[in-house]
């Protein structure tokens, strides 16, 4: 079995020293500087001045399958384990610790966490260490030996809470020390880069339209003033059905065709009164006179009597609106007593469930028909609807349909459409979310460059599909990229 390298990482054991007072907790603690060989990281700020202050014996070792970082605290030793790939701890493995003729195995307390006790530790020494450790990662059985140093010569008499639980903090070349008790709190996650082919995506310009065939409109045909139902106006955001009432429009009548409509109205009254005189005539003459000319009378009383109710009715009737269809109320432009033209739009509904991105291309021909969508941290994927035949601001007018899980994204919010072309580009392709600005502006990733440090690189990337981003430049192959709490690293000072 191959025997793991052994990473020495105790933080007591530099000569230049400088001077810090790190707050952690309750009270403060000291750290020691580091001084490493580096490269591009970020030197934006005044790196924090480190003395030497009391801190509990460490060492660290890895493997290809495991990281293993311990802390000694007097005899006791707490292990955490880690996947050396993705650094997530390692639960439900059986480790044996040895030492010359002496063993012991350690047992879980915690998620990738393990404590077992040193009974056989004497007086301050440096003890070579033996790891067996047995198990299961990602569904696979694996058995693993690794190897370590304790050194156990500047054990503090008094161990304190920041001891045990240091803060993490921004060292003099930009790198960034974090203890692994944290990376299990943050959830700090890693991916080794990997160069492979993919096919470029082209950023456009685009925005959220509703479904057409999902969306309506309540608009006025005719002039006049607004009036409330009984249960008030449906308010943004309220769900309604088709049929439901949602306002009332009284229609304006001016004093000129108020007048006309009474006129007619009284000359109605007069034709009618004539109309039921004739009619009650005839009918006394029954049998002196055709029954046609008896039933005439009657359809001509019916007849004037239906122009008149309809003609009363038209005076001051208001008009109903009515919603169009069930959906979300999206706009509501009205309140009471509010005049309004024909045409004018009082409200529109939606179905949020079925929403369109129209995006501009200025050449179309190379994009593939899915593509995916971004706007505020918000990522969805898109399948093209169609592509126009008339160019518009110079450009190929593109509709996608939203795919569900359709987010909650409001109508004609702008988007960056990432549609997917036919060109293919060489890189490493990690989430959106490994990708930091350090304090010149310049994108960077975090490495895992050892167990309990990160240090910033500069890299030149672009965006694939919103969630993922394809770095083109600064990474290598291997590298160990943060891929899960980069910011988290960023805000270490």
């Amino acid at each position: 079995m191959e025997i793991a390298r052994v990473e020495q990482n105790n933080l007591r054991r530099f000569a230049w020293l400088t001077v810090i007072a790190v707050i952690a907790g309750a009270g403060f603690f000291w750290m020691p500087q580091i001084a490493l060989a580096h490269g591009d990281e970020d030197h934006g700020e005044a790196a924090p001045q480190m003395a030497q202050g009391p801190l509990l014996p460490r060492f660290s070792a890895s493997s290809d399958a495991l990281e293993v970082v311990g802390v000694l605290r007097g005899k006791e030793v707490d292990l955490f384990v880690d996947n050396a790939k993705t650094n997530a701890p390692v639960s439900g493995l059986s480790i044996e610790i040895s030492a010359d003729e002496f063993s012991v195995r350690a047992t879980e307390v915690a998620a990738g966490e393990y404590r077992a006790e040193l009974s056989w530790l004497g007086k301050p020494d440096h003890y070579p260490l033996i790891f067996v450790v047995d198990g299961e990662m990602e569904g696979d059985a694996f058995s693993d030996l690794l190897e370590a140093t304790l050194d156990s010569v500047d054990m503090p008499a008094l161990i304190t809470p920041a001891m045990t639980k240091p803060a993490s903090m921004r060292l003099a070349d930009g790198q960034v020390a974090m203890y692994k008790a944290t990376q299990h709190l943050l959830g700090i996650r890693t991916l080794p880069a990997r160069f492979e082919d993919t096919r470029r995506a082209i950023a456009l310009n685009g925005k959220v339209i509703a479904d057409p065939t999902a969306s309506g409109v309540v608009q006025t045909i005719q002039a006049g003033r607004i009036g409330a139902p009984e249960a008030g106006f449906p308010v943004l955001g309220q769900r309604v059905k088709a049929g439901e009432v949602l306002a009332w429009l009284e229609p304006a009548i001016s004093s000129l065709e108020r007048a006309n409509q009474e006129a007619a109205l009284a000359e109605l009254d007069a034709q009618l009164k004539l109309a039921h005189s004739r009619s009650a005539r005839l009918e006394s003459l029954r049998g002196s006179v055709p029954n046609k000319e008896i039933e005439a009378a009657k359809v001509e009383v019916h007849g004037l009597e239906q122009r008149r109710r309809a003609l009363a009715a038209s005076v001051g009737q208001r008009e109903v609106l009515r919603a169009p269809m069930d959906g979300v109320i999206g706009t509501a432009n009205v309140v009471v007593g509010q005049v309004v033209n024909a045409g004018d739009t009082l409200f529109t509904l939606l179905q949020p469930n079925r929403l369109w991105v129209e995006s501009l291309a200025y050449d179309a021909s190379p994009l593939q028909k899915s593509a995916a969508a971004r706007s505020e941290g918000v990522t969805f994927s898109l399948a093209e609807i169609s592509r126009g035949a008339v160019l518009q601001d110079q450009a190929v007018p593109i509709l996608y349909r939203i795919l569900p899980p359709v987010p909650a994204i409001p109508v004609g919010q702008p988007v960056t459409v990432l549609a997917e072309s036919q060109t293919q580009v060489n890189g490493v392709i990690v989430p959106s979310e490994a990708l930091m600005r350090n304090g010149q502006g310049e994108w960077i990733v975090w490495l895992h460059d050892a167990a309990e440090r990160f240090r910033p690189m500069l890299v030149q990337w672009e965006a694939l599909d919103g969630a993922r981003s394809l770095v083109r430049k600064g990474l290598h192959e291997g590298d160990r990229v943060v891929i899960r709490g980069a910011a988290s690293l960023s805000q270490v000072r």
